[in-house]
């Protein structure tokens, strides 16, 4: 049964999905560490190796730290042809909710386009997530982004 405390939670999952979804998009690398927790772990996996229970992936941050990292590289390091992501995220699902504890699931597509291609799909598959919830906001725990495709079509630039 529906409740308007889960409805009310449902609209702020939604919300905190679009506002990192937008960080990303608008090239706010760095203010994307601030979704995470200290302790949190993001890793990008293949759907094969995520439902083998195989620990490590494409690329895996322990920590907000390493996140920061990430950022360093995104912004200060890395040299690629300019281009421009666009995330689309649906079908978010609120799986429980326990303590400020949050397990939830969403689908995401990540499109990719350079300035002289057409656009294609860099990435499509589901976020697997723990997040916490306080004072009206979430932090990711844990983000798995378990990909779908076969392989990834260029080396990990953005975040998914």
């Amino acid at each position: 049964m529906q409740t308007r405390e889960n409805d009310d939670l449902m609209r702020e999952l939604r919300d905190f999905y679009e506002d990192y979804s937008t960080c990303l998009d608008s090239n706010d690398f760095e203010r994307w560490p601030s979704f995470f927790l200290d302790d949190a772990r993001y890793r990008i996996i293949s759907r094969e190796d995520f439902t083998r229970g195989l620990p490590l992936g494409a690329m895996t941050c322990e920590g907000v730290g390493m996140i920061h990292d990430r950022v360093t590289a995104l912004v200060k390091v890395l040299v690629y042809e300019p281009r421009v992501w666009r995330r689309f995220v649906s079908s978010i699902q609120l799986l429980s909710s326990k303590g400020g504890v949050i397990e939830s699931r969403a689908n995401f597509l990540l499109y990719e386009s350079l300035m002289d291609r057409e656009p294609r799909v860099n990435m499509l598959g589901q976020y697997v997530d723990t997040l916490v919830h306080a004072n009206g906001s979430f932090k990711i725990k844990s983000r798995d982004c378990v990909y779908d495709n076969y392989r990834i079509h260029t080396t990990l630039y953005a975040p998914a």
